[in-house]
């Protein structure tokens, strides 16, 4: 038994001798065979030939391809194929028309090529890899993890608050040196000796103003500030500063309860501005000694005056004793100039109060009584 692929009419004619191999399925843009179309012909047939239609009540023959074989439907049993010879079938619109095939090739070869239709259209009945479910899952799994990696890289992974150093109290002579600390003493032994010359010694160093006569905690409270005519208060800063081993001294000097007058005269007509009724300008010299890297910059110090727990921030006049405007020092260099408030004439009058002192970002807050001397 010969088998003959035999192409509905609306599908193009196919390379002559072709043969489809097993699986091939036909473009689906070709359309549907008619029902009841016979795929396949038995040339061994009587009466079968090349190009004919099928003809009615054949037998079914079984198609290699496992399309279904049967006859064809009435539309086409009475001779009305378009395999007619009175139909020039072969100048229809085909998808070989104006290709030629390359040489040593056959018919078969240069088209017609065996397609899954069913699966997409891909070799072998398998989707594309984008069309998968479990690629566009992996792809939004990365970016996923991209953007928590972002989030993190920008925050720092870290929401918990950064602990800053505290500083240091020293409390010390204004003549000390900066190696000298507060917990220096000769013997580590306060007992007064039994010699009778120590008494002269320990008067001596009593008005000695180079000896140390202080603790650690000195300034460290408010109930218990350090003393301005002897205790200097040190403040090291921070591991995130620009240099984390610097440090610098502040000493304070002499409170002027009222000294509106002067800065009146200071600052002139242009700058000067009214404390207001009933008030009065307060300053305070203050003097720091700088260690470190680079230069020492004047916002890294701030005072505030206290009194029976209330808070007066320092103001500003922009003359040129105030601190802000002196040039900062670098090491081992001082600058001084005045922090200067507004109180009312009564505080003023009192001549009571501490200052309260901060140093770097984020250290523990100072504390320098306020007094005149």
């Amino acid at each position: 038994m010969a088998l003959r692929f035999n192409p509905p009419p609306n599908w193009p004619a196919p390379p002559e001798g072709f043969n489809p191999p097993p699986g091939w399925q036909p473009d689906p843009a070709w359309g549907p065979a008619p029902e009841g179309w016979q795929l396949w012909v038995d040339d061994s047939a009587p009466g079968a030939s090349a190009g004919s239609a099928p003809q009615a009540g054949s037998a079914p023959v079984a198609d290699p391809t496992g399309q279904s074989a049967s006859a064809p439907s009435g539309d086409y049993a009475a001779g009305a194929s378009p395999y007619a010879a009175n139909m020039d079938y072969a100048q229809s619109p085909t998808p070989y028309h104006n290709q030629q095939a390359t040489p040593g090739t056959s018919p078969q070869a240069a088209g017609w090529q065996p397609i899954d239709v069913g699966q997409g259209g891909t070799p072998g009945g398998q989707k594309p890899v984008t069309k998968q479910w479990w690629f566009w899952t992996i792809i939004a799994v990365v970016v996923l993890a991209l953007v928590i990696g972002l989030i993190v890289a920008l925050t720092g992974g870290d929401d918990e608050p950064v602990a800053r150093p505290t500083s240091t109290a020293s409390s010390r002579t204004s003549d000390d040196s900066r190696n000298t600390t507060s917990d220096d003493t000769d013997d580590g032994d306060d007992t007064p000796s039994d010699d009778p010359t120590s008494d002269d010694t320990t008067n001596d160093d009593k008005d000695d103003s180079n000896s140390s006569s202080s603790s650690s905690d000195v300034g460290t409270t408010m109930d218990d500030p350090a003393d301005p005519e002897k205790d200097v208060l040190v403040f090291e800063a921070g591991d995130y500063e620009d240099d984390p081993d610097a440090s610098f001294d502040v000493q304070f000097g002499s409170v002027e309860w009222d000294a509106t007058s002067d800065i009146e005269t200071e600052a002139g007509k242009y700058f000067y501005e009214d404390p207001g009724s009933g008030n009065v300008y307060m300053r305070v010299p203050v003097t720091i000694t700088y260690h470190g890297k680079g230069k020492m910059d004047s916002y890294d110090l701030t005072v505030d005056y206290v009194k029976d727990g209330n808070t007066t921030e320092a103001t500003s006049l922009y003359i040129d004793s105030e601190f802000r405007q002196q040039d900062m020092p670098r090491d081992g260099g001082t600058a001084t100039g005045y922090f200067m408030f507004i109180l009312s004439e009564d505080d003023a009058n009192a001549q009571q109060g501490v200052f309260a002192v901060n140093g770097y970002y984020g250290t523990d807050e100072l504390y320098m009584a306020a007094k005149s001397f």
